[in-house]
């Protein structure tokens, strides 16, 4: 898909086959902004900033259990770094990373800045290197929706 809008489309049609009548919280601008500024960026990227317009505040029970919803992944960058210090893993992490989830305080999940549709990386404590990358945001998305998939067949 080529722009954030249509993939999207695609997938709240996918997480409805998971589950149907799937409800989808989406936030404001003003509360997009908040996790900009708690962010520390100027700018998110563009997948990004349309999966938390469409469904930053819940996904009708996609990711549950993880810190990847409003308001649960306000605080998540710092969570993050310090998790990394005391793993002696800060190196890991960019200063203008977007950390956009944590889970169990334990796993987190980061993407860099200048691409609409970045990398993702997953980081597991008590490890120095990464544990895992997606080529994209979407991609990591339709992956964890993959696994719930095949947790119920």
């Amino acid at each position: 898909m080529d722009n954030a809008s249509d993939f999207f489309d695609f997938f709240e049609s996918q997480v409805k086959l998971w589950r149907p009548g799937a409800a989808f919280t989406g936030l404001s601008g003003e509360k997009v902004d908040e996790i900009r500024a708690d962010q520390g960026v100027g700018r998110l990227p563009s997948y990004y900033a349309e999966f938390l317009r469409r469904m930053g505040g819940g996904a009708g029970g996609f990711l549950e259990g993880t810190d990847v919803f409003y308001p649960e992944v306000i605080g998540v960058p710092a969570d993050t770094r310090e998790l990394l210090a005391e793993n002696g893993a800060d190196h890991l992490l960019a200063s203008d990373s977007v950390v956009f989830a944590i889970h169990g305080g334990y796993l987190a999940y980061w993407f860099g800045q200048g691409l609409d549709n970045p990398p993702v990386v997953l980081y597991r404590e008590g490890s120095s290197e990464i544990l895992r990358t997606w080529e994209s945001f979407s991609g990591f998305l339709l992956d964890e929706l993959a696994r719930c998939l095949h947790r119920i067949t």
